[in-house]
């Protein structure tokens, strides 16, 4: 079940996220999305006014970019939700990086679909 209190959305995000930055480092690229997804789902099913904690969005949008980033190294075809939910996660946090690292991947897709 997940979480329902900001503070321990917040750690069972940063929990799993972590938990799957490691398997990337170690190349274990299955469980790194599984607990990517993990972490997403964490926020997904959040109430509606821990999702709109400027902090949940942004850690939201950088877990996006990661996890479209592993998705297409293994080119699943749920890259299009994936890059539809951080476009959405990236217009409310107006952060140029983000719309830089969005831009990226949304090339990359093009480039290798």
């Amino acid at each position: 079940s997940c979480p329902l209190s900001l503070k321990d959305t917040e750690m069972y995000f940063k929990v799993q996220y972590s938990i799957g930055k490691q398997c990337v480092s170690v190349g274990n690229l299955q469980d790194a999305e599984k607990h990517f997804q993990k972490a997403l789902h964490s926020i997904d099913y959040a109430p509606k006014g821990i999702r709109k904690h400027l902090d949940i969005i942004k850690s939201t949008a950088q877990l996006l970019f990661k996890l479209a980033n592993l998705i297409m190294r293994g080119g699943s075809t749920e890259i299009g939700d994936i890059l539809h939910k951080a476009r959405r996660a990236t217009k409310k946090i107006c952060d140029p990086c983000a719309e830089a690292n969005l831009k990226i991947l949304e090339g990359f897709r093009k480039i290798h679909v």
